[in-house]
C-alpha cells in the first residue's frame, strides 16, 4: 500500500495556547504506549480527511493508554531528545509578553519522521527541526510590560557562586540594561528552570565538549551557551560618551570615568566571548568603508548614537548565532539517534520509505499598540497559514463533493477572498508592500520617505490597504488582515529590513575560542567518537536546522520565501489544523469573553468550515480504506447470511441478491451525512 507524509497545524492568537498544545501533541506521538504505529487513517479537524496529492494519508494510531504526561513511561533515546528539546527551545526563544507570559517568539517545524518496520507499521525512526523568524529585536529592546527571552534571566538567577563569577554576572537582574523593567512572572522561579534546561541539555546529549581548544573554566556545552548569554547580556551595559575632535564633529568612547561601568562591562564581553578587547572596541567606535573601485578600506569614527546601535547589532548576531547553532545541534544529535536506532533494530528498517508527520508551532497573530516589522512578519506567516487551511478544508471539502457529484447546497463563495487579497498586498502583487521595502533597503531610503512611496502606490490599488487616521498617515499604514485590521508603524522598518553586520564582525567572532559562536571551529555533534556524517542517513533524515543562508539578503525576502516553501510542504501532505481559541484577554482562569472567542472563530474561518461540513458529508473513508478495514468482517457475516438463508425453511421464499461489491460507478468515496452515535 502507497502512504504519504502527513502535517499537524497548530495556529491561533498569541497567548491562545499553541505552545501547550504543541507540548501535548509531541508527547501523544512519542508516547511509548503505541509500540510501533499502523498505517491507517486518522480524522482531521471537525471530522474532515483531506487526502495529499499522491497517495493517501498516513496516520499514527496511538494506544488508548496514552496519558498525556511525558514522564509516566520510559522513552526511548530519541523520544526522549524530543521532549526534552522543549524546554531548550522555548528557554532560548519564548518570551514574555502583554498578552502571554510564555510566547513564542518563533516558528518551528519539528519533523518526525517514520519508516516501516518487518512488520509493515510505521515506527519513529528520527526527527529534524525547521525555525522561523526568531524575534532578534527583542534581545535590545522590550516594550512596556515585556521581558526579554527567558534564558537571559535564567543564567542570572540560576548559576551558582562559581560560575557567576567565572561569568563575571552580578546576581540582579536590575543590573543589566537589556533585561528591562519586568525582571519576574508570577509563579516562575528562574533559577529552576535554568537547572531544568542544563539537565535538558544533558539529557539531549549536547552536555560534549565541542571545542578543542576551549579554556578549562569552561567544560561542557551548556557552559558555552551560558558564556554567550552572559556575553549578551554585559554588551548591553556597554555605554558611550561623544568626544570632540578636530574636525568639528563628535566620535564616540566607551565611557571610563571612576564610577562609570562600560569599560568593565566592555571587558567582561570580550573575555566571556573569547575575544580581543580593543578589537571588539575598534568595531563598536569605528566602522570601515570601501573605497571607490575597490581600492581598499579607510576608517570612519561613529557617533554615540551608531555606537549605541553597533553595540545592539552583535548583541543580536551572538544571540542569534546561540539560538542557530543550537536548534543545528538538536537536529544533528536527533538524527545520529535515529541512526543508531535503526542500526540496532531487528529488522533494519527501510531506509527508502520514510514518511514524515510535521507539527507546526507558529507565532500567533499579533496586535499591540505598537506594530513594527516583526508583527508584518507574523502576521504575514499566519495570513499564509490561514489560506493554507482555507484550501485544504474548505476549497478541497468542494472541490470532492464536485468530484463526486454530491449537491451540498452551499455557496461556492464562502469568504476566501479577502486573504488570498491580502497576501497579494503584502507579497505577491508587484508593486507590494515586501517589494517597496525591499526597494527602499536597497536605495538606504529613509522609513518616512518609505511611508510615503506606500501610500502613493497602494492606497488606489488594493482594498486592503487601509488609510489611517489623518494624523498618523505621517509615519503608519493599516493592513485589513483576516483577523483584524492592524495599524503598523514604519519607526524601523528598513533599517531592520536590512540585516545588516558591522563591517568586520564576521572576521572578529571567527577568533573567538567558542565552537558554538565560531563557525570555522564548530564540528558536528558525534557519538563514541565518530561524527555524524560517517554513517549514510536515509534520504529524508537531511540536516535541516534554521533556513539562514551565508548571504544576508532583506529580512522580508528571506521570510517571504521560508513561508513560501513551508506552505508548499504543507500542501504536498495531508493536513490536519489545530485551531486554539483564546477564552479572555487577561491570561484569567476560568473566564469565558464571549465577543472575543466569537470574533477568533469567524477569524479562523470555523463558521464556514462548520456549514460546510454540516450542508455536506462530514465523514467519509475512501472505499479501498473501507474494503482494506472491513473486508474480514464483512465476508464472515456474508457467509453467516447466506448459510442462513440456504438452509431448509417451509416458509422459505424467494431471497434477494447479495449486495454489489466495490464502490458504485463514478464514485471513489464512501459517506455519511451525520456522525454515527458511537
Amino acid at each position: 500500500t502507497t502512504s504519504s507524509s502527513q502535517s499537524i497545524v497548530i495556529s491561533g492568537e498569541s497567548g491562545a495556547g499553541k505552545t501547550e498544545s504543541f507540548k501535548v501533541v509531541l508527547a501523544y506521538l512519542c508516547d511509548d504506549g503505541r509500540s510501533a504505529l499502523p498505517l491507517g487513517t486518522t480524522p482531521t479537524l471537525l471530522g474532515t480527511t483531506p487526502t495529499p496529492r499522491g497517495g493517501r494519508p498516513m496516520s499514527v494510531e496511538v494506544s488508548s493508554s496514552f496519558s498525556g504526561d511525558p514522564k509516566t513511561t520510559t522513552k526511548t533515546p530519541l523520544e526522549r531528545q524530543l521532549l526534552d528539546s522543549n524546554p531548550i527551545l522555548e528557554a532560548l526563544g519564548n518570551a514574555k509578553t502583554t498578552r502571554n507570559d510564555n510566547s513564542s517568539r518563533f516558528g518551528k517545524f519539528l519533523k518526525l519522521q517514520f519508516s516501516p518496520n518487518a512488520q509493515g507499521k510505521a515506527t519513529l525512526q528520527g526527527a529534524t527541526i525547521e525555525t522561523y523568524l526568531l524575534e532578534r529585536s527583542r534581545v535590545v529592546a522590550q516594550g512596556k510590560g515585556e521581558r526579554n527571552f527567558h534564558s537571559l534571566y535564567q543564567v542570572v538567577a540560576g548559576t551558582s557562586v562559581r560560575e557567576a563569577t567565572s561569568l563575571l554576572l552580578p546576581r540582579r537582574t536590575d543590573d543589566f540594561a537589556y533585561l528591562g523593567a519586568t525582571p519576574t512572572i508570577d509563579g516562575v522561579d528562574d533559577a529552576e528552570r535554568f537547572h531544568e534546561v542544563r539537565s535538558a541539555f544533558a539529557n539531549v546529549g549536547l552536555d560534549d565538549d565541542l571545542d578543542e581548544h576551549a579554556t578549562t573554566r569552561i567544560a561542557s556545552y551548556f557552559d558555552g551557551v551560558a558564556r554567550c548569554l552572559a556575553a549578551t547580556l554585559h554588551l548591553g551595559n556597554v555605554s558611550f560618551d561623544a568626544a570632540e575632535t578636530a574636525e568639528a564633529g563628535d566620535r564616540a568612547c566607551v565611557v571610563s570615568t571612576e564610577n562609570g561601568a562600560a569599560r568593565p562591562a566592555l571587558r567582561a564581553a570580550a573575555s566571556t566571548l573569547g575575544l580581543d578587547e580593543q578589537s571588539l572596541e575598534t568595531i563598536l567606535v569605528r566602522h570601515r568603508i570601501l573605497a571607490p573601485r575597490d581600492q581598499g578600506y579607510y576608517e570612519r569614527d561613529h557617533d554615540a548614537a551608531t555606537a549605541g546601535l553597533t553595540r545592539d547589532a552583535i548583541a543580536k548576531e551572538v544571540y542569534s548565532r546561540i539560538f542557530d547553532a543550537v536548534v543545528a545541534d538538536l537536529g544533528d544529535a536527533m538524527m545520529a539517534a535515529g541512526e543508531k536506532m535503526m542500526k540496532s533494530s531487528s529488522s533494519g528498517g527501510d531506509t527508502d520509505d520514510v514518511q514524515f508527520v510535521g507539527v507546526l508551532d507558529i507565532f500567533g497573530f499579533e496586535s499591540f499598540e505598537k506594530n513594527d516589522l516583526e508583527q508584518l512578519l507574523i502576521n504575514f506567516a499566519n495570513e499564509s497559514l490561514q489560506s493554507a487551511f482555507n484550501h485544504a478544508v474548505l476549497v478541497a471539502e468542494k472541490k470532492l463533493y464536485r468530484d463526486e457529484g454530491i449537491s451540498a447546497g452551499f455557496d461556492d463563495d464562502a469568504g476566501l477572498n479577502d486573504v488570498e487579497a491580502t497576501l497579494k498586498l503584502v507579497v505577491k502583487d508587484r508593486p507590494s508592500i515586501f517589494s517597496i521595502l525591499d526597494d527602499a533597503t536597497k536605495m538606504k531610503k529613509e522609513e518616512l520617505t518609505f511611508c510615503r512611496e506606500l501610500h502613493s502606490k497602494l492606497s488606489t490599488s488594493s482594498r486592503r490597504f487601509v488609510a489611517p487616521h489623518k494624523k498618523d498617515e505621517k509615519d503608519s499604514f493599516v493592513v485589513a488582515h483576516y483577523a483584524q485590521d492592524v495599524q503598523y508603524t514604519v519607526g524601523q522598518f528598513v533599517r531592520k529590513n536590512a540585516n545588516e553586520l558591522p563591517e568586520g564582525l564576521a572576521d572578529l567572532l571567527e577568533t573567538s575560542d567558542l565552537a558554538i559562536l565560531n563557525k570555522k571551529k564548530k564540528k558536528r555533534l558525534g557519538r563514541g567518537g565518530e561524527t555524524a556524517t560517517k554513517t549514510r542517513p536515509p534520504p529524508p533524515l537531511v540536516r535541516q536546522g534554521t533556513s539562514k543562508t551565508n548571504k544576508r539578503g532583506s529580512l522580508s525576502a528571506a521570510f517571504a520565501s521560508q513561508m513560501e516553501k513551508l506552505c508548499a510542504l504543507l500542501d504536498s501532505t495531508a493536513c490536519s489544523f489545530i485551531r486554539c481559541i483564546k477564552p479572555n484577554a487577561k491570561m484569567a482562569l476560568g473566564v469565558f469573553e464571549r465577543d472575543l472567542v466569537v470574533r477568533q472563530l469567524r477569524a479562523q474561518g470555523i463558521p464556514q468550515t462548520c456549514d460546510v461540513l454540516r450542508r455536506g458529508m462530514p465523514t467519509r473513508v475512501p472505499y479501498g480504506d473501507l474494503e482494506r478495514r472491513y473486508r474480514a468482517a464483512a465476508e464472515k457475516a456474508l457467509t453467516t447470511t447466506t448459510t442462513t438463508r440456504t438452509s431448509p425453511s417451509a416458509n422459505s421464499g424467494p431471497q434477494p441478491p447479495p449486495p454489489p461489491r466495490g464502490p458504485p460507478p463514478g464514485t471513489t468515496t464512501t459517506t455519511r451525512s451525520k456522525p454515527s452515535p458511537s
